[in-house]
């Protein structure tokens, strides 16, 4: 698992907070597969579902940031914004519903706050 060092060690090097305290900074992975792909020349690829945790984060959220790279990158803006894409190559084109994919809709805010005031038993108004 060489990229998920790499992007641990880019983590811990990124964020100040993390870099007090790496082992904050959990890393998991899930059972991976492998795809061959025809063509010319026989290939594979590895895929696995990695998850990055981190604990006891009290630093500010401004510092904390994902990103997508490559075709993950048109993947992601599709589902987030709520785009036409198409699913292969040659296949058809979908509309994707709006999706937030990272931070909170509206919706977690509302839940979020009535969670605080249900625990504090402050009277809602």
């Amino acid at each position: 698992m060489n990229k998920l060092q790499s992007l641990r060690a880019h983590m811990l090097g990124a964020v100040p907070e993390l870099k007090r305290g790496p082992e904050r900074l959990l890393t998991f992975v899930q059972d991976g597969i492998i795809r061959f792909h025809r063509g010319r020349h026989l290939s594979h690829e590895y895929r696995v579902d990695a998850q990055l945790v981190v604990t006891d984060f009290s630093g500010s959220l401004e510092g904390a940031e994902v990103g997508f790279v490559g075709r993950v990158t048109r993947i992601a803006r599709v589902h987030q914004k709520g785009l036409r894409a198409k699913v292969d190559r040659d296949g058809p084109r979908v509309d994707s519903p709006e999706r937030i994919l990272v931070g909170f809709s509206a919706e977690d805010h509302r839940l979020f706050q009535d969670s605080v005031l249900q625990h504090l038993d402050v009277p809602e108004g």
